[in-house]
């Protein structure tokens, strides 16, 4: 796949588009269809809207996952995904089964089983039950049902189509958002909840728009980073609420301020709340463990910089780190592969004694046993900070500079080098940032003391009674 637009440009079509033909009462279809109309403006040959086969059969292999708990009482809901979850002391942990205790033994998981269901032993909470069972009944209602409106909200799509130049598979979407907002009134009927918990409320718009309808309170939880070239996060146009979550979990302060901004219409900066984020502090935990073995692994060298690969920019990653050592023989370059292994880059490039390898370690722990971090523009370099490290980053043609120089300068721990050289004489500098703990500006980004955080919040969030709805 390749890109072939800028989101600059679909944000500015966007704005000038006549949606009035998608509006339903208080809220507009244009909030649900603009992620795919997006994705596809982005990305030639985009699948969009097409079900994956290898999750459909994960799917049919799910259906009777956790069925023995559907027949519970709930007090709330969570809509999650099960690639959320992340392995920590032998179990598979959500975010949000950090809720608190009184909370979370009262709430049942909706969970989409992207690679699979983990064991029951495996979960911090059996609570768990496969999405599929919802999904299934969603496609008998599309085979069933009609939607009123339906010709008349997809001619408007259609003509939409002209203006950002793609097509989607209109009708079929339309029919799946009216289908899952149905099976989703169905299930509140069932538990009638307090509230219900999201992660990627994008996904789960039209779950999102039943419980709004019924007043019921919506709280989506940070799954990524957030930028303005995310269009999910920056809503150009006021949509109305209906579709977007009521409050907002998220990792930091810089969350809150992005959406202050009177352009972003997406929800109103007083409704998030910076929790933290739950990985970070257990895999820095655990980082801080293993860091005095593998120090001693590198003691030969002075210092040692992990490098977070990024596969579509090694060309220009691993020349400009290949020269940099040649020019720091004392200091030790890891290298930090996404999916390829050490082989796959010996094989490609002449790497220099100085360049080394630890592929039992995850790119979080790399970070951690190292003393500064680079890449050119993953966004490891911002959990690099909630680690304690400075990012010195690759910038070549300024492509680091253009992607973060707005968020990481300075005073946010990060230096920039636009060739070897400039990296070997800003190194003492990124090394003194670490030293002063670079922990300090992560703050920003990585509030601390996540599982204290979201307890305050959500008690907050709950005794409010004015639930913009």
């Amino acid at each position: 796949m390749s890109k072939i637009k800028n989101i600059k440009e679909f944000f500015d079509l966007e704005r000038r588009a006549d949606l009035k033909g998608l509006e339903v009462g208080d809220y507009s279809l244009w909030s649900y269809l603009r992620i795919y109309y997006s994705e596809k403006f982005l990305i030639a040959g985009s699948r969009g809207s097409q079900p994956g086969i290898r999750l459909a059969a994960e799917g049919l292999k799910a259906l009777s996952y956790g069925l023995r708990y559907l027949s519970g009482k709930y007090d709330y809901l969570a809509i999650i995904a099960g690639n959320q979850r992340k392995e920590i002391n032998g179990k598979w942990v959500h975010p949000l089964d950090l809720l608190p205790p009184d909370i979370r033994r009262k709430t049942l998981f909706i969970e989409l089983p992207v690679l699979g269901h983990k064991k029951r032993s495996e979960l911090p909470d059996p609570r768990v039950v496969s999405r599929f069972w919802m999904i299934l009944r969603e496609f008998l209602w599309t085979k069933t049902r009609r939607v009123e409106k339906n010709d008349v909200y997809a001619a408007t799509a259609h003509e939409l189509e002209k203006l950002f130049g793609v097509s989607v598979r209109v009708e079929f979407l339309l029919k799946r958002f009216f289908a899952g907002r149905a099976v989703m009134d169905s299930v509140l009927d069932r538990y009638r909840p307090k509230a219900v918990f999201c992660a990627v409320g994008s996904s789960n718009m039209n779950y999102i728009l039943a419980c709004k309808e019924r007043g019921i309170p919506v709280i989506e939880i940070q799954h990524g980073y957030i930028g303005t070239t995310h269009s999910t996060y920056n809503l150009v146009r006021d949509l109305g609420a209906k579709l977007y979550p009521d409050y907002f979990l998220a990792w930091g302060e810089y969350e809150r301020e992005f959406f202050s901004d009177p352009a972003n219409h997406f929800i109103p900066a007083g409704r998030v709340f910076p929790v933290g984020n739950f990985y970070l502090e257990s895999i820095y935990r655990r980082g801080m463990k293993i860091r005095p073995a593998y120090r001693e692994r590198l003691k030969r060298f002075t210092n040692t910089v992990a490098m977070s690969v990024q596969d579509p920019l090694e060309g220009d990653m691993l020349p400009f780190i290949v020269e940099t050592a040649a020019l720091l023989p004392a200091v030790a370059f890891l290298i930090l592969p996404r999916t390829m292994g050490e082989a796959h880059y010996r094989s490609r490039f002449d790497l220099p004694d100085n360049v080394v390898f630890f592929p039992e370690l995850n790119t979080y722990e790399g970070i951690i046993i190292a003393d500064v971090h680079t890449t050119i523009w993953s966004t490891m370099a911002f959990e690099s900070l909630a680690f304690g490290r400075a990012n010195l980053l690759i910038n070549p043609g300024n492509m680091a500079k253009n992607m973060f120089g707005h968020l990481l300068d300075e005073k946010k721990s990060t230096l920039y080098a636009d060739s070897p050289a400039d990296f070997v004489e800003k190194l003492p500098l990124a090394l003194a940032i670490t030293g002063a703990n670079s922990q300090t500006a992560s703050n920003y980004f990585f509030r601390k003391g996540f599982e204290k955080n979201i307890a305050g919040a959500v008690e907050e969030i709950l005794a409010e009674k004015s639930v913009r709805c």
